[in-house]
C-alpha cells in the first residue's frame, strides 16, 4: 500500500511541476493587468480668484454643484435655477449623485466620483453667482488619466473659452 501512495504523490508533484510555467505566465498577465488598471474615479478641482462673485466691491463665497456626465445633453439643456434647486435634478446621462460644496474666494476645491459602468466624459458644473455677467453654467471635459480636470471660477460667471 505505502507504494501506491508514494507513486501518486510523485505523479502529482510531476503534474503540479509541469503546470508551474502555465501558472507563471497567469500570474505575470494578472500583475500586469493590475499595474496597468483604469482610474476607479474622475475629479474636478474648481479654482477661485480672489474677486470671486465680485459684487459691491468685495469677494464672495459661491455655491457650486458638480455633476458627473456620461452625456451633456440634458445638462446642457437643464436652465440653471433647476441644476441649482434642492433636491437636484433627475438627468440622463449624470452618473451618481451630484456634489455641491460653498466655494471660498482664493482657494481650490476638489470633486471626487466613482466610475461606475458608464465611464465619466465630462463634469457639468453649475454656480449660483450673484448677478452673473458670463455663463452660471459649464461642462468640463474629464480626464483620461489620473489627474483631476481643472476649471477656473470667474469673477461673475465662468469666463468665456
Amino acid at each position: 500500500m505505502m507504494p501506491r501512495i508514494r507513486g501518486v504523490l510523485r505523479v502529482g508533484i510531476r503534474g503540479a511541476l509541469r503546470l508551474l510555467p502555465a501558472m507563471a505566465v497567469v500570474f505575470s498577465a494578472g500583475c500586469s493587468a493590475l499595474r496597468s488598471s483604469p482610474p476607479t474615479e474622475a475629479c474636478v478641482t474648481l479654482q477661485a480668484p480672489e474677486r470671486l462673485n465680485w459684487f459691491r466691491g468685495a469677494a464672495h463665497t459661491v455655491h457650486a454643484r458638480v455633476f458627473a456626465l456620461s452625456a451633456t445633453d440634458a445638462f446642457n439643456a437643464t436652465d440653471v435655477e433647476a441644476l441649482s434647486s434642492e433636491p437636484p435634478p433627475f438627468l440622463p446621462g449624470v452618473e451618481g449623485m451630484p456634489q455641491s460644496r460653498s466655494l471660498h474666494p482664493e482657494t481650490e476645491t476638489t470633486f471626487r466620483f466613482k466610475i461606475g459602468p458608464q465611464p465619466i466624459t465630462s463634469f457639468g458644473v453649475v454656480a449660483g453667482y450673484y448677478k452673473p455677467l458670463n455663463p452660471s453654467k459649464v461642462s468640463v471635459p474629464a480626464r483620461e488619466d489620473k489627474e483631476c480636470a481643472v476649471l477656473l471660477m470667474g469673477e461673475s460667471g465662468f469666463p468665456a473659452e
